[in-house]
C-alpha cells in the first residue's frame, strides 16, 4: 500500500461520520474514492470493501466485541468503536489480511489520534478476539446473523413470511454489480459491447433488460470513452424495469416529479426512440444539475429539465401527461445492498412521516395526467404501507390499475417459478392488478415495486 496514505485512517474517517453523525455512506464513499483516485485501483477497493462490509455487519461485529470486551461498545469513545469494529470485521471476513497486521495498524491508529491510553485496551481486545473467534459461534437469529434491527426482521416478516426474509436479508450481503443501459437512440449494443470488450472490460448481458449489460474490471467510469461519449448511462436493473413496465408510446408527453439523476427520465426517452418529451423536475438545483449533467452527455434532445417541489400544485399541469413518472422518496428498504447504512436508522415514526410526505406529493401531481393517460408510481423499498397502500390512494383519486401481465420479462417469470409457487403467485397476482415487486434474493436485482394506473 501507499506509503504517504493510510487506507485504514480514510476507512475510519468515513465510518465515524456515517455512524456517528448519520451522513450517507455511498456519498461520503464516492467523494472519497474521487478525492484518492490516484490509489492503486486494488487500494481504493481495500477502502470501499472495509467501509461498506463493516457497515454492512455492524451488529455481528458489535456482538462479538461484546463478548471479549470489558466495555460494551456503545459505551467506548465514539473512534475507538469505529476502529475495533472495522479491524473486528478485517479479521472475520478479509482473510487476506493478517491478524498482526490487524491488531498493529489499529494501535498505530489509536495512538495517531491521541488515544495512547486506550492503545493497549485496543491491542488486547483485539488480540483476544482473534483467539476466540474460531471457537465463537454465532447466534442463529436473523438481527445478530444478518446484521439488521430486529424491527426491521419483524417488519419483513410480516408482510412477506420467513421464506421471503431469509432470502431478502441474505441477499443484502451480496456483492453488488454495476449496470448499464444502452444510448440505443446512437449505438447498438452489440456495436457498444464490442468497443467495450476490446478495451478490456467485461460486458456481460444483465438480466431481464434487453439493452442493458452489467460492467466490470474497468478502472474508473469517467475514464471510459464510451461513457463520456454518452453512449451507456449506469442505472440499477429494478430502476431500468420501472422504465420496461411504464413502455410510453412514441410522441408521449412524459412528467417525472421526482427526477434525480434521471435514469427513468432518461429511460422513458430511449423507450419513445428520441420524439415525444420529458418533462424531468427535481425539487433544488443540485439534483437537476445531476440530471442535466446526464441529459447532455447522452445528447437526448427530448428532455427537458426543471427544477420544482412535487408537493406544490401547479396548475398549468393539469392533464398535462399522457404519463406521469412518480418515483417518490421512500424508506429505502429495497437497496439496503447497496447502502448499508439504510438499515440502521429505519423506525415506524420515519416511515409514518415517508408516507405522509408521498401521499402530500400524490395529492399534487395525480391530477396532472390525461383522462386516459397513465401513473407509474415506485418506490425501492418493501413496505407495503409505502407500496400497495399508495396503490390504494392513487385508486382513490379517479385511477385504475392496469394488468402489466405481458410487460413482465421472461426472466423475471421464471426466477419467480425457480424460488417457489410462493413467489410465482406473487407474482402472477400482482402483474394482474398492475403491481410488480421485486423481492432481492428472489430477482438478480435490488428490492423495488412499481405500479401503473391508468386515469379513468
Amino acid at each position: 500500500m501507499t506509503d504517504t496514505i493510510n487506507e485504514r485512517e480514510i476507512a475510519l474517517d468515513i465510518l465515524m461520520e456515517v455512524n456517528e453523525k448519520e451522513q450517507y455512506i455511498h456519498v461520503l464513499l464516492n467523494e472519497a474514492l474521487r478525492k484518492y483516485q490516484y490509489l492503486e485501483k486494488n487500494e481504493r477497493a481495500f477502502i470501499s470493501r472495509l467501509v461498506k462490509g463493516t457497515m454492512e455487519r455492524r451488529l455481528t461485529l458489535d456482538y462479538v466485541i461484546n463478548q471479549v470486551s470489558s466495555v460494551r461498545v456503545n459505551k467506548m469513545k465514539p473512534l475507538i468503536r469505529n476502529l475495533m469494529r472495522m479491524s473486528v470485521y478485517q479479521m472475520m471476513y478479509m482473510e487476506q489480511v493478517p491478524v498482526s497486521a490487524v491488531c498493529n495498524e489499529a494501535v498505530k491508529l489509536a495512538k495517531k489520534r491521541k488515544f495512547n491510553n486506550l492503545s493497549g485496551f485496543v491491542n488486547g481486545v483485539l488480540r483476544n478476539i482473534s483467539r476466540q473467534l474460531p471457537q465463537m459461534e454465532l447466534p442463529d437469529d436473523y438481527s445478530i446473523k444478518y446484521s439488521v434491527p430486529q424491527e426491521l426482521v419483524d417488519m419483513l416478516t410480516q408482510a412477506y413470511g420467513e421464506e421471503a426474509v431469509k432470502l431478502i436479508l441474505e441477499s443484502f450481503l451480496k456483492e453488488r454489480t454495476v449496470s448499464a443501459v444502452t444510448n440505443t437512440v446512437r449505438i447498438s449494443k452489440k456495436e457498444l459491447v464490442e468497443r467495450l470488450t476490446a478495451q478490456g472490460i467485461t460486458v456481460k448481458d444483465a438480466p431481464y433488460v434487453k439493452d442493458a449489460f452489467i460492467l466490470s474490471d474497468y478502472n474508473y467510469l469517467d475514464d471510459i470513452q464510451e461513457f463520456g461519449e454518452g453512449l451507456f448511462n449506469i442505472q440499477d436493473i429494478s430502476s431500468m424495469l420501472a422504465g420496461v413496465i411504464a413502455a410510453p408510446d412514441k410522441d408521449s408527453t412524459v412528467l417525472d416529479v421526482c427526477a434525480a439523476p434521471g435514469g427513468k427520465s432518461i429511460f422513458a426517452s430511449l423507450m419513445m426512440g428520441g420524439t415525444g418529451r420529458v418533462i424531468s423536475r427535481d425539487v433544488s438545483e443540485r439534483k437537476t444539475e445531476q440530471i442535466e449533467e446526464n441529459v447532455e452527455r447522452l445528447g437526448l434532445g427530448n428532455v427537458t429539465v426543471e427544477v420544482a417541489d412535487a408537493v406544490m400544485h401547479n396548475e398549468v399541469d393539469d392533464e398535462r401527461a399522457d404519463m406521469l413518472l412518480a418515483d417518490l422518496p421512500c424508506s429505502g428498504l429495497g437497496i439496503i445492498g447497496r447502502k448499508p447504512d439504510i438499515k440502521y436508522n429505519v423506525s415506524k415514526d420515519k416511515i409514518t412521516g415517508i408516507v405522509s410526505l408521498q401521499r402530500s406529493i400524490l395529492d399534487s401531481v395525480c391530477s396532472y395526467v390525461k383522462h386516459g393517460g397513465y401513473i407509474v408510481y415506485s418506490t425501492c423499498t418493501l413496505n407495503p404501507q409505502e407500496n400497495e397502500e399508495n396503490v390504494r390512494y392513487i385508486k382513490s383519486k379517479g385511477f385504475e390499475t392496469v394488468d402489466i401481465s405481458e410487460s413482465l420479462p421472461d426472466g423475471l417469470i421464471e426466477d419467480a417459478k425457480k424460488a417457489g409457487d410462493v413467489f410465482y403467485d406473487k407474482l402472477v397476482k400482482d402483474a394482474a392488478d398492475g403491481m410488480l415487486t421485486l423481492i432481492p434474493g428472489v430477482y438478480e436485482c435490488d428490492g423495488f415495486f412499481v405500479a401503473k394506473l391508468k386515469r379513468i
